[in-house]
């Protein structure tokens, strides 16, 4: 059996953030917000309803399913690899509950992006800001959108 390397498993851990990213922007675009129903949407659209967060296991037991079908791809490259990127796929997962519930609760912790993002999302426009982690998907797939209210006094 090959040893374990570290690096590998960093490499691994590292990948999979990005790779989170990108598949829970996918996951809520095509599938959350999919025109078909199923329990699926229908419980996606009663969260939208409802304007709220679940606890953070909660949250954390509703988006890990989404992570399953992409664990192995680590193993592609090697073991140390693999075991990598679950982890930082857990890890996402993780964070992605965190910032889910802060969001709603706490949006101004969210520093990395427009307090509103989210709201926008739900109370809107939910045909923009899926991503709930990063704005980045958003903006390369022309899913962004931000109603920043004017300043007073500004002339913008």
């Amino acid at each position: 059996m090959p040893a374990f390397d570290p690096v590998a498993a960093l490499v691994g851990f590292l990948l999979a953030l990005p790779t989170g990213t990108l598949v829970e922007y996918g996951l809520h675009r095509f599938v959350l917000h999919a025109p078909r129903r199923s329990f699926v949407t229908h419980r996606h659209r009663m969260h939208h309803k409802a304007n709220a967060a679940d606890t953070l296991w909660g949250d954390f037991r509703d988006f890990f399913p989404g992570m399953l079908p992409f664990c192995w791809f680590g193993f592609l490259h090697s073991s140390s690899a693999g075991v990598g990127f679950v982890l930082g796929g857990v890890t996402y997962v993780f964070v992605l509950a965190l910032v889910h519930k802060l969001s709603h609760e706490r949006p101004r912790l969210i520093f990395w992006m427009e307090h509103n993002a989210h709201a926008l999302h739900h109370c809107e426009t939910p045909r923009h800001n899926f991503g709930i982690v990063t704005r980045f998907w958003d903006v390369v797939f022309g899913t962004y959108a931000n109603a920043r209210p004017a300043r007073e006094g500004s002339s913008r």
